[in-house]
């Protein structure tokens, strides 16, 4: 007997089988009023819109002082901590390293005369001179 009606329930499964896809497929007439463009409104304008509402939002806010009076809140104690200055390290980080006597210090002063160096220390005011050997020439093969 199953056998005699195993065409028929093959034929209807399927049928029914497309049916529920087609259903799922089938495009959503809301979808399609989704996708349909406006009139586009400029950036600054949308922008400016958002702005004026996010300020007419603060200024409509009413703050209760009542609470400031409140004997729990005046009994609370400030325990911060001051905040300690640190040295920022060098004051020109681009500079060539060597050109610093220390951190947050002031620059020392190079003066390049010829082959004599003079580095002026900026705590003392001492001059330190050096004098350079001279770069040897290399022949240039044409």
């Amino acid at each position: 007997m199953i056998a005699k009606y195993k065409n028929i329930i093959i034929v209807v499964v399927i049928i029914i089988l497309g049916l529920v896809a087609y259903s799922f497929l089938k495009p959503d007439p809301t979808a399609t009023a989704l996708l349909e463009t406006t009139q586009r409104q400029d950036s600054t304008q949308v922008l400016g819109d958002e702005i004026t509402s996010a300020i007419s939002q603060i200024n409509s806010l009413k703050l209760d002082r009542s609470v400031l009076d409140d004997p729990i809140v005046k009994k609370l104690i400030d325990h911060s901590k001051p905040i300690v200055p640190i040295p920022s390290g060098r004051k020109n980080p681009f500079a060539p390293i060597g050109n610093e006597s220390s951190l947050g210090s002031s620059t020392s002063s190079v003066i390049k005369t010829g082959t004599t160096t003079s580095v002026i220390l900026p705590k003392t005011g001492t001059t330190t001179s050096a004098t350079l050997p001279k770069a040897p020439t290399v022949p240039v093969l044409r």
